[in-house]
């Protein structure tokens, strides 16, 4: 048997880790390369002692070599990072290998030397022979083990990697290490170069990700998850089935960690979290092409800022004009509204709004309008980051340390008076359109029913419909899912006859009870209204299938 002295930060993952491969027989954790006798682990906790957490492994030689176990330690360390690993910081969590014969050295040196070749910053591993060495306190011996659900600074997926691994994956390893030699070094500063996504001919689509120290890796989208296999240089790759034409979102989970594509600089925020997009398009027209920027003419798109003397406050907007706008005519408007955690945002970048429309004009399929985005969120004046509140982390109902003194839908006519006021609007209700997904469904709803006189056109996309009930159940009590008041009011709507009520929603919707219900009431009471299902739920994709099926019914 032969031993060897570990030190790779918290010793509980690490002897965990160890214990998990072929060979090693015994191991046990402790304080090595110190100036005191016999510390005990609050001692060494104070970083004065001069301790490291370290792992004593003894292992069968026949069974395991020190070259496997010293890459495999590798593959579980920061090997550039000074007296800190994972979130553990201190002198004591140093990374080191402490030898006990010289026979060792050679091969440390050598494997020292190989991993040194695929880093740009120094090896910041001590490399040492064995001082001194004492046990830490037995509840520290085999922690995880006793401790299934105890702190560790590793990624669980580490240990499957671990004992999975064998002598003749390292061999190979080291042999392609072997003839890397001199482009070794281009391989490195090359990373940045991958190109990934890569969108292929037949629509399948192929990742790149440089990543030498995972372990696991896969690519997670709105088009399922795919596990990435590692190549030469330390490469992650996968390629998807051919997709459908579509704008995707996408990232990378790495040892059980999100990470965005470092290839890839479009990416889009959706509430508090970043994904990068990528577009698949086939033929002129279909849903990618018109999610595209293409070469026709294009509107442009600004940020707003206009008094609400309803809310007390100056708030933001995102406003689109179509080309030719500065010509001196009147247009149409639609109002267009986000979903809860959104903002004035989302619909210019995860909705692809402005060149959805640009592309509809452009084949002569809808008439050129004024699109006004708002802010939703009564509690906040414009998106995180860019008004008075500074750079708060965005939550699901905007900025919820904020009271507002109004409701969204009683402000609303800040909004509509500021742009017949400042824009070339054609400002009667022939020629005014509300719609809006999700919280801004529900949105459309309760404004288009408060002002019934305002909008000829009301779209509710996967609309949080604002029932008076909470469920079946209650409604079966109370046998209407509208109060008196609520029903006056729809009645006073469809009484004054909108060219176009306009509901979508996909199977899978959260809320698609929640339409069902308010469908069944429209039935009974004859309102008509118009009624598109497709499949999927709650997501993205369908909301711009939908705007772009609504613009194609507006102002005709």
């Amino acid at each position: 048997m032969k031993e060897i002295y570990l030190a790779g930060g918290c010793f509980w993952g690490t002897e965990h880790y160890f214990k998990q491969i072929e060979g090693v027989t015994n191991t046990e954790v402790g304080f090595a390369n110190g100036n005191t006798e016999n510390p005990t682990y609050k001692e060494v906790y104070t970083d004065q002692t001069g301790y490291a957490e370290t792992v004593h492994i003894v292992y069968d030689e026949q069974v395991v070599s020190l070259e496997f176990l010293l890459n495999m330690f590798f593959k579980a360390i920061d090997p550039t990072s000074l007296n800190k690993q994972g979130h553990d910081e201190g002198t004591r969590y140093r990374t080191g290998v402490y030898y006990v014969t010289e026979d060792q050295l050679p091969i440390i040196n050598k494997v020292f030397a190989e991993q040194q070749a695929l880093l740009q910053e120094p090896i910041a591993v001590e490399r040492l022979p064995l001082k001194n060495f004492y046990t830490a306190e037995e509840y520290h011996q085999d922690y995880l083990d006793k401790n299934p659900d105890g702190y560790c600074h590793l990624p669980t997926a580490l240990f499957e990697f671990a004992r999975q691994a064998k002598e003749k994956l390292t061999v190979c390893l080291l042999l392609v290490l072997m003839t890397l030699s001199s482009w070794a070094q281009q391989a490195i500063f090359d990373v940045n170069n991958l190109t990934s996504p890569q969108v292929n001919d037949d629509g399948s689509v192929t990742f790149q990700l440089h990543a030498p120290k995972a372990v696991t890796a896969s690519v997670e989208g709105d088009f399922g998850t795919i596990a990435m296999k590692e190549g030469k240089d330390g490469i992650w790759s996968c390629t998807t089935p051919a997709l459908e034409p579509e704008m995707y979102s996408y990232r990378f989970k790495v040892d059980g960690m999100d990470l965005l594509d470092p290839s890839n600089v479009y990416r889009c925020r959706d509430i508090a979290s970043y994904t990068n997009i990528f577009i698949v398009t086939k033929a002129e027209g279909d849903n990618g092409w018109l999610y595209g920027v293409n070469k026709v003419r294009h509107g442009n798109v600004s940020k707003v800022w206009y008094p609400s003397p309803t809310l007390k406050t100056t708030r933001r907007m995102t406003v689109y004009t179509p080309a030719g706008y500065e010509n001196g005519r009147r247009y149409p408007v639609l109002y267009l509204l986000h979903g809860a955690g959104g903002d004035e945002e989302a619909w210019t970048t995860l909705g692809r709004a402005a060149q959805i429309l640009d592309n509809l004009i452009a084949e002569g399929k809808v008439k050129p309008m004024i699109v006004v985005m708002p802010n939703g969120n009564a509690n906040s004046d414009a998106a995180p980051g860019e008004w008075d509140k500074g750079m708060y982390k965005p939550s699901f109902m905007g900025h919820t340390a904020s009271e507002p003194v109004a409701s969204t839908e009683e402000a609303f006519k800040d909004i509509v008076s500021y742009v017949d006021k400042h824009y070339r609007t054609l400002a009667n209700k022939k020629n005014r359109a509300i719609c809006g997904l999700s919280m801004g469904g529900g949105h459309s709803f309760a404004i288009s029913r408060l002002y019934p006189d305002w909008f000829n056109y009301v779209g509710l996309f996967s609309a949080y419909v604002h029932l008076d009930v909470k469920d079946r159940a209650d409604l079966e009590a109370k046998g209407c899912c509208f109060t008196p008041e609520s029903e006056r009011m729809l009645q006073t709507q469809f009484k004054k006859k909108p060219a176009l009520y306009w509901i979508a929603i996909g199977k899978d919707d959260f809320l698609y009870d929640n339409n069902k219900m308010y469908r069944e009431y429209l039935d009974q009471k004859g309102y008509p209204y118009e009624y598109v299902e497709t499949d999927g739920g709650h997501i993205w994709r369908n909301w711009r299938i939908y705007l772009t099926q609504f613009f194609q019914r507006l102002f005709k």
